[in-house]
């Protein structure tokens, strides 16, 4: 078969894995908010886009302030989403926002949507809704605000409406609380590292939750890669994680036990004796933005395909099982 071919057949069995992970139906409206300082006249005197003032006050991101152009802003943190994450929703997605927003006069302002979720306020100022993302896909924001927000925060609000899209659409996320998390993350300056590719000539493995009756067919589901190390031990990539899309690149090295070699879909032999056995992670594996995921151990099971792995999901833990396929990659001239 051609090199490319294949190549791409075996992609597309793994968009096929994802997307029936993590892509959970149709577009929903969502908005952004801003805080909004006033004087005594009860005048707004400014504003600032609630991601980053949430970023601040509980994980300590600090936003770098640009005072170039927001759009050229917007489109840098967009192209850098698109790149580790490996989707071009994010380039895409900005070009049409910034085509499509719409001001209101400055006599109309929006109803407040119940989705920001947050465990704080600002004290002396108020949430404003600041832009209302319609399921037809335009976007409506306050002007008012707007002439108030700095340049950084133009293009934060810009970036927040692009996430939460993907997060709704992907995820079917009700609250903008992820999407927050992301924007403020990537406005203090950090970076998210590029997810690892397929077309390198590598072997790999594409693992995924599967629908056991040990596990709820109605769990999210997890979907993982695997590669083996030079020096033996295993490479764990996770594509998502309890049916959240991973934005970057997310991994973790695992040392096999006594006889458990990499692959793992090699661990299948429905004749043999039952019984498994753990194989230990090198510290347990957390997400650089997304609080209270963990990944502390695999369990494989040496007589069938239904494998186990133990999950932190919001602070609390529960085990997990999965399959796994593995791929042979052509090395491409």
């Amino acid at each position: 078969m051609n090199a490319n071919l294949r190549l791409r057949g075996i992609t597309s069995i793994l968009c096929l894995i994802v997307s029936s992970i993590s892509f959970a139906g149709g577009m929903e409206g969502g908005g952004g908010g801003a805080i909004v300082c006033r004087n005594t006249q009860g005048q707004m005197i400014s504003a600032e886009i609630f991601d980053l003032f949430e970023g601040r006050a509980l994980y300590g991101y600090l936003p770098k302030l640009d005072a170039s152009d927001y759009k050229a802003q917007a489109r840098s943190i967009a192209k850098e989403i698109s790149e580790a994450a490996r989707n071009s929703f994010f380039i895409n997605e900005t070009e049409r926002v910034l085509d499509e927003v719409r001001f209101l006069p400055p006599d109309a302002s929006l109803n407040p949507i119940n989705d920001i979720g947050s465990i704080i306020k600002p004290s002396n100022c108020e949430i404003f809704q600041a832009a209302f993302y319609l399921p037809n896909k335009r976007i409506y924001f306050d002007s008012t605000v707007w002439s108030l927000l700095n340049e950084t925060n133009r293009a934060a609000l810009i970036i927040h409406e692009v996430v939460y899209a993907f997060l709704r659409s992907s995820n079917g996320d009700k609250t903008s609380i992820r999407a927050r998390q992301y924007v403020s993350y990537l406005y203090s300056g950090q970076k998210l590292q590029h997810k690892w590719s397929e077309a390198n000539g590598e072997a790999f493995e594409a693992c995924a939750t599967s629908l056991s009756k040990l596990n709820d067919p109605d769990t999210p589901r997890t979907a993982f890669q695997t590669r083996l190390n030079p020096d033996g031990t295993w490479k764990i990539s996770f594509v998502s994680f309890h049916g959240s899309f991973v934005f970057g690149k997310t991994e973790i090295n695992s040392k096999p036990g006594v006889n458990y070699s990499w692959p793992i879909s090699n661990h299948q032999t429905p004749d043999g004796e039952p019984g498994g056995g753990a194989v230990p992670l090198k510290g347990k594996l957390t997400f650089d933005v997304d609080e209270g995921w963990e990944v502390d151990m695999l369990v494989l099971d040496l007589d069938s395909n239904e494998h186990t792995m133990l999950l932190k999901i919001a602070g609390d833990w529960k085990w997990v099982h999965f399959s796994c396929n593995a791929f042979n990659l052509p090395k491409l001239q």
